[in-house]
């Protein structure tokens, strides 16, 4: 019988499959360097303290049932296996990549209704009973009714950008999306959490009066929606040729016409001052803040102990240093990759050999 991480694993290299098409390119952010590097930079560090952080959680025997049930988002932990090759590469223990790797395959379990860590494309982690409490048809604002449509169906594009702006290449650290969800009605429901949208870290998204914002929006019943175990959606028609209608809530309350219409121009605004201030960093702020977002990955776990979760000192003394020549080999060696079922898995498994490429 499989292990939880031996099914997360498959999932995990099908997804990787799926979104490279076969090969690894770009930089985020532009030009300056990639995950790849960064992770190279930092990779023991951020290992060394997620494996403290389980060290801990076992010693106040916090088990992982209840760890689960104190994590409100599951997805964005699967972002925690991409620093397996950094590590490998670095010839970082095994049995403490297995750890935190297991560690993270028991979590996310808990959280699925069905269809285990996606591996038919779907993130269903409400039941019915859930939908029917939280979804609200009465609330929905029809396109059909509405003037300017493909500008008002724009909001999901400003809030992905607000979660790149403020995690770059791990923009899952802001979003929990979930379902298709079918309805009896016979739509499919699709369900946005918006999250973690005011780290301390940068300024630009502190106008939004709220840290998350939840998307309800209905899709016409032959849409074709798939979610991956990383949280990334692929919906095979555009937006304003599928999408039926939406309501934005808040932890307050569920947002009028006009409350929305003001929203969508507040996050719009927001992404402006986002590309702002980024632009306006040079290389090494704009390093400090990605080793930032890698680190926060762990915030949820940090904050079961009551511990910070920000990369240590000795850490940011090693980034101050900045990217090295030996830590470009990793991403150099990735480019030169046909990536393959076979090649991906000996990426990330921990059991496996990196690529002989990675040995030239």
């Amino acid at each position: 019988m499989k292990s939880k991480l031996d099914l997360y694993l498959e999932s995990f290299n099908m997804s990787v499959l799926e979104v490279t098409k076969g090969s690894y390119g770009g930089k985020w952010p532009m030009p300056f360097f990639n995950s790849v590097e960064i992770g190279s930079v930092i990779a023991t560090h951020w290992a060394d303290f997620f494996f403290d952080i389980i060290k801990k959680l076992e010693e106040k025997n916090i088990n992982i049932l209840n760890i689960a049930r104190k994590i409100k988002y599951h997805s964005p932990l699967s972002r925690a296996f991409y620093p397996n090759l950094e590590l490998k590469f670095q010839n970082y223990p095994s049995e403490k990549i297995k750890k935190i790797d297991t560690f993270i395959a028991e979590i996310m379990h808990y959280f699925y209704k069905k269809d285990p860590y996606c591996k038919n494309w779907t993130n269903i982690v409400f039941d019915k009973e859930q939908i029917n409490k939280n979804f609200h048809l009465g609330k929905v604002i029809w396109l059909k009714d509405l003037e300017n449509i493909k500008e008002i169906v724009q909001y999901n594009g400003y809030l992905r950008a607000i979660t790149e702006m403020l995690f770059f290449y791990w923009d899952t650290l802001g979003h929990e999306i979930h379902g298709p969800y079918k309805l009896d009605t016979g739509e499919i429901l699709l369900i946005r959490e918006w999250h973690d949208l005011k780290p301390d870290y940068f300024k630009f998204s502190e106008e939004l009066l709220n840290d998350t914002i939840i998307t309800y929006e209905i899709y016409k019943p032959e849409t074709g929606i798939k979610i991956d175990i990383s949280n990334r959606v692929f919906i095979d028609s555009r937006t304003d040729e599928c999408l039926l209608g939406f309501y934005f809530q808040t932890s307050e309350k569920i947002l009028s016409l006009n409350e929305t219409r003001l929203f969508i121009e507040k996050i719009k605004k927001v992404c402006e001052k986002g590309i702002k201030e980024i632009i306006s960093m040079n290389p090494e702020q704009l390093l400090e803040k990605a080793v930032h977002m890698h680190f926060y990955i762990m915030k949820p776990l940090a904050d079961i102990l009551r511990i910070s979760w920000k990369p240590s000192e000795q850490c940011m003394e090693r980034v101050k240093q900045g990217v090295k020549k030996e830590d470009k080999k990793p991403f150099q060696s990735l480019m030169k990759l046909k990536l393959d079922e076979t090649n991906i898995a000996q990426l990330f498994d921990y059991r496996l050999k990196l690529p002989g490429v990675f040995y030239e």
